[in-house]
């Protein structure tokens, strides 16, 4: 008894020393946010999918970060769409918004380098700056200017818009 005592006390130690320190990043879900205070130095916001790196000198003080993923992406999103704050803020340097994908949510005939992270502007998708695709890694970045609502969406001139698999009802046909 008294072993097993040692070795549960013994195992929390480990636990508590390779975690001190450290902030999990949150899952993210529809309707969660994560809120984070960052200063002139800049950092780094992670929230489910995505980061947001802020390079020294894009803030002029320090300011709470939020990111809220919405509960209803809107039309054309892979995956989820986000929405940042503080309303209003713009960087003094650009940010870069990282946010990752799964080939689950394509829709069929979707070209993994059509995909781009976009800002959500007077209800249209607008392309942003410095865009990259890493279709290895499932991830889709791009430069930030200021915060509004964010997401991934393929460029519907570079997809075929024909894909092998057809579903509906609850039927899927490849």
């Amino acid at each position: 008894m008294r072993r097993g005592i040692g070795i549960a006390a013994g195992l929390t130690m480990v636990f508590v020393v390779a975690t001190c320190g450290r902030e999990p990043s949150p899952v993210g879900g529809p309707g969660e946010s994560v809120s984070v205070r960052l200063d002139g130095d800049g950092g780094r916001v992670e929230f489910g999918a995505l980061t947001l790196e802020i390079p020294a000198g894009a803030l002029a003080a320090a300011t709470t970060i939020t990111v809220r993923q919405l509960d209803d992406a809107p039309w054309g999103t892979v995956g989820a769409a986000y929405d940042f704050g503080p309303d209003g803020l713009v960087f003094g340097e650009p940010a870069r918004l990282t946010i990752a994908f799964a080939e689950e949510e394509l829709l069929p005939g979707t070209k993994v380098e059509s995909l781009a992270v976009r800002v959500l502007e007077d209800g249209r998708w607008m392309p942003l700056d410095g865009g990259e695709v890493d279709a290895r890694s499932g991830i889709v970045s791009a430069l930030v200017s200021h915060f509004s609502i964010f997401g991934i969406v393929a460029d519907p001139d570079a997809d075929a818009g024909a894909g092998t698999r057809w579903e509906a009802n609850g039927v899927v046909a490849e």
